[in-house]
């Protein structure tokens, strides 16, 4: 006995079909909405770390602030305290002193407020900066006039190599001002007594770089120092004995400016004693980009 063949059912097979289809989809929105669900997870993770440092650099500031600006509120408490006391009598000279430690611990207390300032903002993003091409050279001249006395004041053999041609990159001038500022003046701050700095500003062997370089023959570093340099409130620890209010917010402040432009920052030293080398280098703007 044959058997006939049973038609297949086109509705059924309709159906299986569109269910299959509606899976497939199901499955793809479901897989999609996971992506998105671990996309947003790690970028809660990644903003509640971000929270979590900068809450942890409100804490370091704060501490900081406290200890720090005591120093030098307490000298100008002093000196002005001996001064409106008569203690220093009528000599001209013993009152220039006094007015002149008054004057050097109120620059101090004003510096250490803005690299507070300045550091918090780059922490948070809350930086803008102003680009604009302008002639380095002519920044690093005028950042050198204005930490000279400073430089002669202690006796130190300052001497600047700069080349003459225009060197041209596309930055805010403020905040690379703030970068040759601070490694000039610690340069100033940490080289004893009739010590030297050699300023030098050039272009890189390439071409692609305005490179910028401060030698010293300062209290120099361990290389683990070199290692941690760069990083929040460190200080080498034989800092302490040439600038004790120091608040190790500069290097910091200036690598996160460079690193802004785009750039490169680093330091090398033999060793404790020896001197240090600062290094700075900028992308160049061609002439025929301007």
């Amino acid at each position: 006995m044959s058997s006939t063949p049973v038609a297949p059912n086109t509705a059924i097979l309709s159906n299986v079909l569109t269910t299959e289809e509606q899976l497939r989809a199901a499955s793809k929105a479901v897989y999609k909405q996971g992506r998105e669900l671990n996309q947003k997870n790690l970028e809660l993770t990644e903003a509640k770390a971000r929270l979590a440092e900068l809450d942890k650099l409100k804490s370091n500031l704060l501490e900081l602030a406290t200890h720090r600006l005591r120093g030098p509120l307490a000298s100008i408490r002093g000196y002005a305290s001996m001064m409106a006391g008569g203690e220093f009598g009528t000599d001209p000279t013993d009152l220039k002193n006094a007015s002149a430690k008054i004057a050097e611990a109120s620059a101090d207390m004003e510096t250490m407020i803005d690299q507070f300032l300045v550091a918090s903002s780059l922490a948070s993003n809350a930086v803008h900066f102003n680009p604009t091409v302008f002639d380095v050279g002519g920044a690093l001249r005028g950042v050198i006039a204005k930490l000279m006395p400073i430089a002669t004041a202690k006796n130190l053999e300052f001497k600047s190599e700069i080349d003459p041609q225009q060197l041209i990159v596309n930055g805010d001038p403020d905040y690379i001002n703030r970068v040759l500022s601070i490694i000039i003046d610690n340069a100033i701050r940490y080289t004893p007594d009739k010590g030297s700095i050699v300023i030098k500003l050039a272009l890189s062997s390439d071409r692609s770089m305005v490179h910028f370089e401060v030698n010293d023959t300062g209290i120099g570093m361990t290389a683990d120092t070199v290692s941690k340099l760069f990083t929040q409130f460190l200080r080498a620890e034989n800092a302490f004995k040439f600038y004790v209010w120091g608040n190790g917010l500069g290097l910091y402040i200036a690598k996160q400016i460079v690193d802004a432009h785009n750039g490169t920052i680093r330091a090398e030293s033999p060793g404790e004693g020896k001197g240090s080398t600062f290094v700075v280098e900028l992308p160049v703007v061609s002439s025929s980009s301007r």
